[in-house]
């Protein structure tokens, strides 16, 4: 049985680093055939609702895929001792905030410390999504030289020759007044003002 576990882990995690959206899918429906019980198990012991139950099993995924798709990643537990201690850091954060417990009671599982990395995932990737959001309401020209100077963090010499831009100065003036135009899309949504910064 350890060696089936020990398998199914590698298979989940050698589909999650892959680049194919059918393999990461299939990773998805593993992991949660595999561990979501133990996730809204814990959440249910400790005064939380199916819905939030969900929520934080899903969000446990955000960050394990973020984590496993990291070259400087390493795993130094198994699968099911990390996600099971990525939800628990999860589930406490939320209760510590409303100050519904103190102490977090346990199912019948292993877990690590693993302080507070899997919330910065968490606020990093949804960040992330929402400036992806924001950035989709540009221009088609705008969209192109933000995303390839922060998401692919190519050089404006390489994006000007990308976009056929005359040199790395129009490169630079177009990022400049596309980012003056994502700013100000930020100024208007208060809800993501003060988490999100853009250089």
């Amino acid at each position: 049985m350890k060696e089936s576990n020990t398998a199914k882990e590698t298979q989940i995690i050698h589909l999650m680093q892959s680049v194919d959206k059918r393999d990461q899918d299939k990773a998805f429906s593993l992991l949660y055939d595999s561990y979501a019980n133990t996730v809204y198990s814990l959440v249910h012991k400790n005064n939380g609702t199916e819905t939030q139950a969900e929520d934080v099993f899903q969000d446990t995924l955000i960050v394990l895929h973020s984590k496993l798709r990291d070259k400087s990643f390493k795993l130094t537990c198994k699968l099911n001792t990390y996600i099971y201690s990525v939800a628990r850091n999860l589930w406490f954060n939320q209760l510590r905030k409303s100050s519904k417990l103190a102490q977090i009671e346990d199912v019948d599982e292993d877990f690590i410390d693993i302080s507070e990395s899997s919330l910065q995932v968490l606020e990093r990737t949804q960040e992330t999504n929402v400036l992806n959001e924001l950035i989709m309401k540009l221009g088609e020209g705008c969209q192109k030289v933000l995303k390839y100077f922060y998401f692919e963090e190519m050089k404006l010499k390489a994006i000007a020759t990308e976009l056929g831009y005359a040199n790395e100065s129009v490169a630079k003036t177009k990022k400049s007044k596309c980012l003056k135009q994502l700013r100000e899309m930020v100024t208007n949504e208060p809800h993501i003002k003060t988490t999100l910064w853009i250089s």
